[in-house]
């Protein structure tokens, strides 16, 4: 399938997927080359290079609802 376009949301604080360890987005920068790199807890990466994590669950007052 090709894309026509694609948005990509990156938050600092943001938990990603690294290979099998889980970092965490502390800096976001764009260098003069138009490359876009990621400041993680875990080193510098180049955007894409890593694995998005699902968002975390909500959490519910009522106990009954994580069977539903």
């Amino acid at each position: 399938m090709n894309l026509r376009q694609i948005s990509i949301d990156l938050v600092i604080g943001q938990r990603i997927q690294l290979g099998s360890h889980v970092a965490t987005i502390t800096k976001i920068e764009q260098h003069s080359s138009g490359d876009i790199s990621i400041g993680t807890t875990r080193g510098s990466r180049k955007v894409l290079t890593f694995r998005l994590l699902p968002d975390a669950p909500t959490v519910s007052s009522v106990p009954a609802d994580k069977y539903r």
